[in-house]
């Protein structure tokens, strides 16, 4: 098992009242599957006074993080022609993170760029409760689709950074 220096850039996510930012620690290339994962922590913050700051750790495979890329950017699509529609939720590997995203308003501008935002919510498992299940805590909030067009890049910077590692 190879691993890389953790202090390549992370991948942010600003919505209306709070950030996530998914950070890696040390990727690697499991040798019996041949497989990239990617380990390293989420944290959601909050501008907020009384807001919490949530952490976990996220152990994925690296294409779990084009798979989240590509459901954002879907979504997003699909507003353009039922402003309504709710997502099914991503989760990650390991359950770690749950990323839902809502209805909103996405348009095509004159330039042909998109313009819009849509409600997404963000859940972080924090830990189990006395009978084993998991117990989630995050955010809910407005997010603009600029905003995930440039997190959906810097999770695709991510990826080209490791997918090759060996």
């Amino acid at each position: 098992m190879d691993e890389i220096d953790g202090s390549s850039k992370a991948a942010t996510l600003n919505a209306n009242g709070f950030s996530v930012t998914i950070s890696p620690s040390a990727p690697y290339r499991d040798a019996v599957l041949g497989r990239v994962f990617f380990a390293g922590t989420v944290t959601v913050t909050s501008p907020l006074s009384q807001a919490p700051v949530l952490r976990t750790s996220i152990d994925c495979y690296l294409a779990d993080l084009v798979r989240l890329r590509e459901w954002l950017e879907a979504h997003v699509q699909e507003l353009l022609v039922s402003p309504d529609c709710e997502s099914p939720t991503w989760v990650s590997l390991e359950l770690e993170l749950q990323v839902t995203c809502l209805g909103g308003d996405v348009w095509h501008e004159e330039e042909g760029r998109l313009a819009g935002d849509f409600t997404i919510r963000v859940l972080l498992m924090v830990g189990h409760a006395p009978d084993g299940s998991r117990v989630y805590a995050g955010f809910e909030g407005a997010v603009a689709v600029r905003t995930i067009t440039h997190f959906a890049r810097d999770l695709a910077n991510l990826v080209a950074r490791y997918e090759h590692i060996d």
